[in-house]
C-alpha cells in the first residue's frame, strides 16, 4: 500500500465577503505525486479556533453534519465528482468576515493520515458588497399668501459606486 500526502496552497487563500471560495486540497501519492482517489477515505475540514470548529466532514463515503459548527451548516460542500481524482477541496459559500482564520484539511485512511493547513483571508465587509445607501430626506416648506409648497429632496449616495442620485418631488 502506497502512502499519500495532502497538497494545499503555498500561501493564504483570499476571498471577498459575500462570495463563494474554494479551499484547495488534494491527495498525491508520495512516490510519483499522482492523484489518489479519496472516495473511501475520511475527510475532515476544521478551523483552528479554540476548540477546533468542524467545518465539514465526509465519513464512510458520505457527507456528515454530525458535530459541524452551526456557523458553517448549509454553506459547505466537497466536489463529490472529483473525490475519485483525489480532489478534497471544499467550497465555502457566502463567505463572511467571521470565516477568516486557519483551516485544516485532514484525510484518514488505511494507508495513513495526512493534513495540510492554511489561512483564509476575507477582504471587504458584507455591508460594502451590498448596495449601501445613505438616504437624506430634506423637506422644504415654502408658503406665501396663496399657496403652500412642500418639496422633498432625496439624495442617495451609493458607497460602492461612489455615485450620488438626486430626485426632487413637489407636493
Amino acid at each position: 500500500m502506497e502512502k499519500f500526502q495532502l497538497v494545499g496552497p503555498d500561501g493564504p487563500v483570499v476571498a471577498t465577503a459575500g462570495s463563494d471560495v474554494v479551499l484547495p486540497c488534494s491527495i498525491r501519492t508520495q512516490s510519483d505525486q499522482t492523484s489518489k482517489s479519496a472516495v473511501d477515505m475520511n475527510i475532515n475540514w476544521t478551523r483552528s479556533d479554540p476548540g477546533g470548529r468542524v467545518v465539514h466532514s465526509y465519513l464512510r463515503g458520505k457527507d456528515s453534519d454530525v458535530g459541524q459548527s452551526p456557523q458553517f451548516r448549509g454553506r459547505t460542500a466537497l466536489f463529490s465528482e472529483e473525490l475519485r481524482n483525489g480532489n478534497t477541496s471544499l467550497r465555502l459559500s457566502k463567505v463572511t468576515t467571521s470565516d477568516e482564520g486557519r483551516y485544516t484539511c485532514q484525510v484518514q485512511s488505511d494507508l495513513g493520515n495526512s493534513e495540510v493547513s492554511f489561512d483564509l483571508l476575507v477582504e471587504g465587509s458584507e455591508v460594502a458588497l451590498t448596495l449601501v445607501l445613505t438616504l437624506i430626506l430634506l423637506t422644504l416648506i415654502h408658503s406665501d399668501r396663496n399657496s403652500l409648497a412642500v418639496i422633498n429632496w432625496w439624495s442617495v449616495y451609493d458607497k460602492k459606486s461612489g455615485c450620488v442620485h438626486v430626485s426632487l418631488c413637489e407636493i
